[in-house]
C-alpha cells in the first residue's frame, strides 16, 4: 500500500508540475529570444480606486455629526422594525387595514405585544395570531383572496386618528434613527 501512496504522490506532486512548468516556460521564452523575438515586460496597473460622490460623503458627515451618542450603529440606515414600541404603539391599538387604497372594515388587526409584532387579526368571527407584518399581510390577502408577489406588510397596516389614516410606514419614516434605537424595548 505505501508504494502505492508513493507513486501517487510522486505522480500528483503539485511542486513538480510547478517546476516542470517554469522549466517549459523558460524553455519556450529561450527558442523565441533565439528567434529573434523579444519579450516585454507587461507592468500591472494599481486597481482603481472608486471615487465617491461628494453629496454620500455629506450624508455620511452630517449623520454622524448629528449622534447623540446612544445609538450603538455607526452607519446613516434606520434600524429594523423589531417591535411596535419602537413607533410607541401600544397593546390593543387597533390597526385598519388598507387593501388598493380603501380601507376595509371587515378585517382589522389588534397589537398584543408591543414587545415585538404581534398582532391578532380579525375577519369576522376568525381570529388568528400571526408574527410580523409581513405575515400579517400574507394571512389577510390569504383570507380575502386577493394576490401580492412581494408583500411588505407596513403599507397596508395602519392607525386611523382623527378620520385621517397614517401607514405603518410614514409613521416608521417620521422616526430618526436616534429615536427608533432609543425606543427599543431591549
Amino acid at each position: 500500500m505505501s508504494e502505492l501512496m508513493k507513486t501517487i504522490t510522486e505522480t500528483l506532486n503539485p511542486k513538480k508540475e510547478k517546476e516542470n512548468e517554469q522549466e517549459i516556460l523558460d524553455k519556450a521564452k529561450a527558442e523565441f529570444e533565439a528567434k529573434g523575438g523579444k519579450v516585454e515586460k507587461i507592468v500591472s496597473k494599481e486597481p482603481a480606486k472608486r471615487k465617491r460622490n461628494s453629496s454620500s460623503n455629506e450624508k455620511n458627515k452630517k449623520a454622524k455629526g448629528k449622534s447623540a451618542g446612544k445609538s450603538n450603529s455607526t452607519g446613516v440606515r434606520k434600524p429594523v422594525l423589531s417591535s411596535f414600541a419602537m413607533l410607541k404603539i401600544k397593546a390593543g391599538t387597533k390597526l385598519t387595514v388598507r387593501i388598493s387604497g380603501k380601507i376595509n372594515d371587515k378585517v382589522t388587526a389588534i397589537v398584543t405585544d408591543p414587545m415585538n409584532t404581534t398582532m391578532d387579526i380579525l375577519y369576522g368571527k376568525k381570529k388568528i395570531k400571526v408574527f410580523g407584518l409581513m405575515h400579517g399581510e400574507k394571512e389577510i390577502r390569504s383570507i380575502m383572496k386577493v394576490p401580492v408577489k412581494k408583500p411588505q406588510g407596513w403599507d397596508i397596516f395602519g392607525v386611523e386618528v382623527k378620520g385621517k389614516w397614517t401607514s405603518i410606514h410614514s409613521i416608521y419614516n417620521g422616526f430618526t434613527k436616534e429615536q427608533l434605537y432609543n425606543n427599543r424595548p431591549f
